[in-house]
């Protein structure tokens, strides 16, 4: 079933022009583009900020903008929450109060209990009688998620919702989201131009350039197939995996990855936390062979599926059970003899690891 269709053009007096044609059928999905690519412009007309030129948004049947029939349903009536990179809190009520203008601007119906509720997941119940400046940022987005929950929407939009935020709190408040969408089971738009937090977050993914769809998919597939042109970075793609399982060996952290054992940094978090690991393609060193006796641990087997040239450089899809990029030269590659099909081992540094929770 679709939750979300939209078919908008506009033409911003900046010369800018988006053309976004595409249908959200899942859950969780992010928006996923560079600086400027039309992101946040997609997320304005969605909530009614910006009327479109022309074009239609239609959310679980109910259309909320139809330029050809002269539909333009408000922004208070369109029943989407929206929560912004910055809070927007009232900065003379306190968190209470905050919370209230929710229920009392959208859902006048709310009960107590569901503030209540809105309060413990979010952990901000002792915070309800402070105001804004006495709020530490994440905090602050805390009570802001919470406001938007109150609205009882029907959709979330998320617009670089931690982008403001270090990554300590990143990490955090990212918990808080999957406690919202396993509790409230709210259709979320997640806007991001940050590929781990894309990974992390969501199963599919829109990627927009330039104010169109550039690609539609799974995450996984769109990093696999779409990888080198779409993340773009000095160090190439970001890998992004699940850890299977956790366990410790003396002051050592070891993590199953597909089957495969690899050596983590040492972490102090429980074992029943949901973590990733993090790391670049360049921090991934392959060779046709295990080879023993040096400081780099982990060797994963995988097999070669992608091998796209960028620039003066090789980017190489390893599939090890997920996919892995590396990032090598060109004599790397004539010496390995890579090719599509074949066996290599991904080599990565215990000290390039970073864990995601």
């Amino acid at each position: 079933m679709t939750i979300l269709e939209v078919d908008l053009c506009h033409q911003f007096k900046s010369g800018f022009e988006l053309d976004i044609h595409f249908k959200i059928k899942n859950q969780i999905t992010s928006i996923f583009g560079a600086s400027g690519s039309g992101k946040t412009s997609i997320t304005s007309m969605i909530a009614g900020l910006t009327k479109p030129n022309h074009g239609k948004v239609i959310l679980n049947k109910r259309t909320l903008f139809d330029s050809y029939s002269h539909i333009d349903v408000p922004i208070s009536q369109r029943k989407i929450g929206i929560i912004f990179q910055n809070h927007l809190l009232f900065p003379h009520l306190d968190v209470k109060s905050n919370l209230q203008y929710g229920i009392r601007r959208f859902s006048r119906h709310q009960s107590s209990t569901d503030l209540l509720r809105v309060c413990e997941v979010l952990e901000i119940s002792h915070l309800l009688k402070r105001y804004p400046k006495h709020l530490s940022g994440g905090e602050c987005q805390r009570v802001a998620i919470g406001r938007t929950l109150l609205s009882s929407p029907e959709a979330l939009l998320m617009d670089e919702p931690l982008a403001s935020l270090d990554d300590r709190l990143k990490d955090s408040i990212l918990n808080y989201f999957d406690r919202i969408l396993e509790e409230w089971q709210i259709p979320t738009i997640f806007i991001s131009h940050n590929q781990s937090l894309v990974q992390r977050f969501s199963s599919h993914t829109i990627v927009v350039d330039h104010g169109k769809v550039l690609s539609t998919g799974l995450t996984a597939d769109i990093i696999e197939n779409h990888g080198p042109d779409i993340w773009k970075s000095a160090k190439g793609p970001i890998n992004l995996l699940d850890i299977d399982s956790l366990e410790q060996d003396g002051e050592s952290s070891y993590a199953l990855i597909c089957g495969q054992k690899i050596q983590l940094p040492s972490i102090n978090q429980a074992s029943n936390q949901k973590m990733y690991i993090q790391f670049s393609a360049s921090d991934v060193v392959l060779s046709s062979n295990i080879i023993v006796n040096i400081s780099t641990r982990n060797h994963l087997l995988g097999v070669v599926r992608r091998i796209v040239e960028q620039n003066s450089n090789i980017l190489v899809a390893i599939d090890v059970g997920t996919i892995i990029w590396s990032k090598i030269t060109m004599g790397a590659q004539k010496d390995l003899q890579l090719k599509i099909g074949c066996q290599i081992y991904c080599m990565i540094k215990t000290q390039s690891l970073e864990i995601v929770i």
